[in-house]
């Protein structure tokens, strides 16, 4: 997991947003397999998502996570912060 997040981040820093997401997305994938729930694989898949404009797909992200981590706020205020920036463009 930690692998594909160095990996992203060096991919978003050099301007590479579609081949970071996927890096994301393959980390999440692996927090997945371990059959324990982590936070940061979604909530660092959806601050990536919204840089690369794709906001809409953030969200989905952010409810997914708000629904795996019920007891936490957390991903559901990411959740309304991208909706309210998704309206003001």
């Amino acid at each position: 997991m930690m692998v594909l997040d160095h990996l992203a981040e060096a991919l978003e820093r050099a301007g590479h947003p579609a081949e970071a997401v996927r890096a994301r997305r393959a980390a999440l994938d692996a927090a997945r397999r371990t059959g324990r729930p982590v936070r940061w694989p979604f909530l660092r898949l959806a601050v990536t998502l919204r840089a690369a404009g794709r906001a809409d797909e953030a969200v989905d992200v952010l409810d997914e996570a708000a629904a795996v981590f019920a007891d936490s706020g957390d991903p559901k205020g990411q959740a309304a912060e991208l909706t309210a920036r998704r309206g003001a463009r």
